[in-house]
């Protein structure tokens, strides 16, 4: 709904095996990705390091509880734009959306 409210399109996925089958459907349409580091099935470092496979440019910005050190850990080795902590404010992601996507 925020992302929606801010002026976005926005395609969704219930887990990262679903999410990976609509970026490859609507890869053209994606301008960039909000990932939660916890999801059923692939969890996000398995969802980021496939999406990194299929586009290694896509801005993705990742959602998460965890601490950032935690965050760094989780992901080590895969490339991420941007980390937003929840919870978090329609204003901070506005933010954050504008500085990676204009």
């Amino acid at each position: 709904r925020i992302l929606t409210d801010l002026g976005f399109s926005v395609l969704t996925a219930g887990d990262g095996r679903e999410a990976l089958d609509v970026f490859r459907e609507q890869a053209g349409q994606v301008r960039g990705v909000i990932l939660d580091l916890v999801m059923p099935g692939l969890d996000g470092a398995q969802t980021l390091g496939e999406l990194r496979a299929l586009n290694p440019t896509l801005p993705v910005i990742v959602a998460s509880a965890y601490p950032e050190n935690k965050v760094a850990e989780l992901l080590a080795g895969l490339s991420y734009q941007g980390l937003i902590h929840k919870p978090y404010t329609t204003a901070t992601l506005a933010r954050l959306l504008q500085s990676l996507l204009g």
